[in-house]
């Protein structure tokens, strides 16, 4: 009976850790957009080299850190389709906002 009882707990252990990797579902909605729309990948791409780009410029300027981090954001807006919705440009604006604070390249930095 002892035998069956840690067999049990085992079970559970192991399908709450299954099911604990995959919380977000966000890359399956990734995938699902690319699958039925080539162009959301494509425009995904550019964003990429873009990125890669901005940092080559960054270190032509002399601005170089080795210490660079990529963590990947994703918001979720809820809304219910009123003035209460915001733009996908104003999410890309304040990721940029955030990315020059934490790179303390905003004009206040000899405030802080």
């Amino acid at each position: 009976m002892r035998k069956y009882s840690v067999l049990a707990l085992l079970f559970i252990i192991c399908m709450n850790s299954l099911n604990a990797q995959n919380w977000c579902g966000s890359m399956e909605h990734r995938q699902y957009l690319n699958k039925d729309n080539p162009q959301a990948a494509e425009l995904l791409e550019k964003r990429f080299k873009k990125f890669n780009k901005i940092q080559q410029e960054n270190t032509a300027r002399g601005i170089k850190n080795a210490n660079h981090y990529v963590v990947p954001v994703v918001f979720h807006v809820i809304h219910q389709g009123g003035t209460e919705n915001i733009s996908l440009e104003q999410i890309e604006d304040q990721i940029r906002v955030l990315n020059e604070d934490f790179a303390r390249l905003n004009p206040d930095t000899t405030n802080t």
